[in-house]
């Protein structure tokens, strides 16, 4: 009985712990893919400079 008893809440560990484990690596890939999508954002915004604004540049 206690062995039927340990084995069950061994599972309930388990069971708990692969349910955290994947709700967790969803929650790593939603963040992945916003910080993909903002800095791909970032780097064409700051690229994309008109043609004027380049021949009128201090950098020149």
């Amino acid at each position: 009985m206690k062995i039927k008893l340990l084995i069950n809440i061994i599972l309930i560990f388990f069971l708990w712990f692969f349910e955290s484990f994947s709700k967790a690596s969803d929650f790593r890939a939603v963040i992945k893919s916003n910080f993909e999508r903002t800095t791909w954002f970032s780097e064409t915004s700051e690229t994309a400079i008109p043609e004027n604004q380049l021949e009128k540049s201090l950098w020149q």
